[in-house]
C-alpha cells in the first residue's frame, strides 16, 4: 500500500470502468453586434469582457491557413508580435440587407458579404446554464480583470521548422500514430463563392506528447507569415498543433467567448441572410463539426481524454478526483443542468471508485 498523508483519499478502480460519453456538445453561436459594441441609442451596454479587453481578437495560424484574412497593421493591445495579429470576425447580426455585420481587424464595426470565406469565427456559448453566479472551475482572473479558462481543444499554432521536419519524417516512415480524431474545414478556396460547403478532413496525430494535424494552406493573404515567422504559400503542407481553447467568461451574463479567432474558410450563409442565425451555413458547420471536434473525448476512448477535459490543468494528489470535485464540474457545465444524465454520471463516478479514508 502506498504511503499517504493522513486524511487523503484512495480510489480503487473497478474492472471495465470506462466512463460514459454523456456530455453533449456545446451550443456554439456568434454574439450580436449589440453584445460586442453596445448601442448607446438603445441604452444597451457591450458585454463587460469587451469593455475590459477591447473588441479585437488575435487570429490563429489555423484560421489563416483556412483562408482567414490577417492584418499586418493591427494587433491586440497586449501582443504586438505575429501571434497578436488580428483579422475579421463575424457577428450574428444582419446588416440591414442580406449580409452580416462583423468586427474588422481594427476592432471597429463593419459588414461583409454573407458568402465571404475570409472572415473568421469567434465562437460563443452560454455557460453555467445561463447562471453567471457559477464560475468555471478552472477560471483564472487576468490583470485586465477578465476571467479566462480552458475547455476543449482545436488546431491553432503552426509547428516550428524542426518539429515539422520530425513530423514529416515520422509520417513518411510510418511511425506517426493517429489519435482516432480529426478536424474539418471547407475544401473550397476563399474566392469560390458559388461553391457549396464540401468537408475536408484532417487526421490528428500524436507526437512527443503533443497532437498535430497537417493542413494544405488555403490562403487569402498570399505569402503570409505565420506566428512562427515562417512564410507560407497556397498549397504548402503545414503542421498545426492542437491546443486547449482559451475562453473569456463574462461574469454578468454567463456568456463565454473564445479569446482567439479559431476557424475561417466557411461562408456565413450560402443564401441571402434573413437574420435567422440558426439556419445559416456557418451555424450548421459549428453544430455538425466544431462543437463535436473541440471535445477532447470525441472519437476516442472516453476514459483518459474525458477526465482530461473535465479537470485539465488542475493538479490532484490522487489518481482520481474527489466526487465533490466531479459534482462541481457537472453543476457548472450547462449541458447537465437538471438533466438525468448528470445525476447518472455523478453516481457513476462515486460508485465506480470506492473512497477509503486511510
Amino acid at each position: 500500500m502506498k504511503n499517504k498523508k493522513p486524511g487523503t483519499i484512495e480510489y480503487e478502480r473497478k474492472p471495465e470502468n470506462k466512463i460514459d460519453k454523456c456530455q453533449s456538445p456545446r451550443d456554439l453561436t456568434f454574439l450580436t453586434e449589440e453584445q460586442i459594441f453596445g448601442d448607446k441609442a438603445k441604452g444597451i451596454n457591450q458585454l463587460d469582457i469587451f469593455a475590459k479587453v477591447g473588441t479585437k481578437a488575435a487570429i490563429t495560424d489555423f484560421s489563416i491557413l483556412s483562408g482567414g484574412y490577417v492584418s499586418d497593421n493591427y494587433h491586440i493591445d497586449s501582443d504586438k508580435s505575429l501571434k497578436g495579429r488580428t483579422g475579421y470576425s463575424w457577428s450574428s447580426t444582419r446588416d440591414g440587407g442580406t449580409h452580416a455585420r462583423c468586427v474588422d481587424s481594427g476592432g471597429t464595426s463593419g459588414w461583409h458579404d454573407r458568402d465571404d470565406r475570409n472572415v473568421s469565427a469567434r465562437s460563443a456559448s452560454l455557460s453555467s446554464g445561463g447562471s453567471p453566479s457559477i464560475i468555471p472551475p478552472n477560471a483564472v482572473r487576468g490583470q485586465d480583470g477578465v476571467l479566462r479558462f480552458k475547455e476543449g481543444e482545436y488546431p491553432q499554432t503552426a509547428a516550428g521548422a524542426d518539429v515539422s521536419a520530425q513530423l514529416d519524417a515520422a509520417l513518411k516512415n510510418g511511425t506517426l500514430k493517429t489519435t482516432g480524431k480529426a478536424y474539418t474545414t471547407d475544401s473550397h478556396r476563399w474566392n469560390e463563392i458559388y461553391e457549396s460547403f464540401t468537408p475536408l478532413t484532417h487526421t490528428e496525430y500524436e507526437y512527443a506528447g503533443k497532437k498535430y494535424i497537417q493542413v494544405k494552406a488555403n490562403l487569402y493573404n498570399e505569402n503570409v507569415s505565420l506566428s512562427n515567422g515562417g512564410h507560407v504559400k497556397t498549397g504548402e503542407a503545414i503542421w498545426v498543433e492542437v491546443e486547449p481553447i482559451t475562453w473569456l467568461y463574462d461574469e454578468k451574463t454567463g456568456i463565454m467567448v473564445t479569446e482567439k479567432l479559431i476557424f475561417a474558410g466557411v461562408q456565413f450563409n450560402e443564401q441571402p441572410y434573413d437574420g435567422d442565425f440558426s439556419k445559416t451555413t456557418i451555424k450548421n458547420f459549428m453544430d455538425t463539426y466544431v462543437a463535436k471536434e473541440i471535445r477532447t473525448d470525441y472519437g476516442q476512448d472516453a476514459e483518459g481524454p474525458h477526465k482530461q477535459m473535465l479537470f485539465a490543468e488542475k493538479p490532484y494528489e490522487d489518481e482520481y478526483p474527489n466526487p465533490l470535485q466531479v459534482m462541481k464540474y457537472f453543476l457548472w457545465c450547462e449541458n447537465f443542468k437538471y438533466d438525468p444524465n448528470s445525476v447518472n454520471a455523478i453516481t457513476h463516478y462515486i460508485t465506480k471508485y470506492q473512497a477509503k479514508e486511510l
